[in-house]
């Protein structure tokens, strides 16, 4: 007995979403799937009536493709749909042909306005691609250009990696990969040559291949980053790991030896003493020189001669001793040792020696009659 084949509803043409409520073969219901052969994207619909992409096909680095359909009423030209000004790519589908950016405007959030309105009855179909908005990830970018007579040549601003998307219209219909090749990074080159006028869009799809991605509250929430207790940290950390310390109640980084609170540097022993160092070096502060010796690492305070020590010997000059005890003997040009006191002046002193020496020998000059009178008084 020959195995059952199960054939679900396909189309070979590239671009060509399904669609429902229009009679086409292609029309799934919720749960449905539906294949696009020529894309190799595989689609369904939710309860809403939404269609969406599953797997991603092509623009893999998105994080998902949600479809909304229309059927336009005369000269309809805004379609309500909501999406992220910021992070969401939009595509338009009129009749089944892709229209380029320039033919709508979406920069509501919550609808999507087409230049000219749509005829009764026409299949409006928009596509909101959720990608990744990092700078080295995911995301979309469209070249448009008119094309001259025979032109088959088209040169894309910021060229594409191997690891890019490329998608190609002309007047909005998509190309088959195989009606073009892009290989060089740079440039896009038609299997056939344009007609001149022809409206020609390449969209380059950047793919980010992630292992995992940061959920967030909201567009303007917050990140959720892993959390744990200490003991539950990563057995083997790298540099860069960000995580929620619950035994401790702080965010904490791996600085690639060490885990430490965001925001906390942990310093190395030299690095602290550069800090330090230059705080000091060459600062003077009443009389105090103050350095830093990095090779020894050490902190040298000095008092220069502007300050009286306890010890060692030091010259005054112009200072006010207020009730000094003076315990042994002083010296110096100040003070007069002369018996005659020879060199008697208003800044010098005698000294007690000098003083007595003096008035025995004025006492001993004295004649005796005038000496008798004063002992007799």
């Amino acid at each position: 007995m020959a195995g059952t084949v199960v054939k679900i509803k396909q189309s070979a043409v590239a671009g060509r979403l399904p669609t429902h409520g229009t009679g086409n073969a292609t029309d799934i219901v919720q749960g449905e799937l539906a294949l696009n052969t020529a894309d190799q994207k595989l689609y369904s619909k939710d309860s809403s009536n939404t269609i969406f992409e599953i797997g991603g096909g092509g623009a893999s680095g998105a994080v998902s493709i949600l479809t909304t359909e229309f059927v336009a009423t005369a000269s309809q030209t805004s379609f309500a749909v909501t999406y992220s000004v910021s992070n969401d790519h939009i595509n338009v589908y009129f009749n089944g042909v892709w229209l380029p950016p320039t033919d709508f405007t979406a920069t509501s959030g919550t609808a999507v306005v087409l230049d000219t309105g749509a005829p009764v009855g026409t299949e409006i179909v928009i596509q909101k691609i959720q990608a990744l908005n990092l700078a080295n990830g995911s995301d979309i970018d469209e070249h448009e250009f008119t094309a001259t007579a025979g032109q088959t040549s088209f040169t894309v601003t910021g060229g594409y990696s191997a690891a890019s998307d490329v998608e190609v219209y002309v007047n909005g219909v998509k190309l088959r990969a195989a009606d073009f090749t892009s290989t060089s990074g740079t440039v896009v080159v038609l299997g056939s040559a344009a007609v001149v006028n022809d409206e020609v869009t390449i969209r380059i799809i950047k793919i980010a291949i992630l292992t995992s991605t940061v959920s967030q509250t909201s567009e303007t929430g917050a990140a959720i980053i892993p959390a744990g207790t200490t003991a539950q940290r990563d057995s083997s950390p790298v540099a860069g790991y960000l995580r929620w310390n619950s035994t401790l109640s702080r965010a904490e980084v791996y600085s690639g030896s060490a885990w430490a609170d965001v925001g906390q540097q942990t310093l190395t022993t030299e690095q602290v003493q550069d800090a330090i160092g230059p705080m000091l070096s060459g600062n003077t502060e009443t009389g105090i020189d103050v350095t830093y010796d990095d090779t020894n690492n050490q902190i040298d305070f000095a008092i220069d001669s502007t300050v009286a020590t306890l010890t060692g010997t030091q010259t005054l000059s112009a200072k006010t001793l207020t009730s000094p005890i003076i315990n042994t003997g002083v010296s110096g040009s100040a003070i007069l040792d002369s018996d005659t006191m020879s060199g008697a002046s208003a800044t010098t002193l005698a000294s007690s020696e000098s003083i007595k020496a003096y008035v025995d020998a004025q006492i001993l000059a004295v004649p005796d009659a005038v000496a008798m009178s004063i002992a007799l008084g």
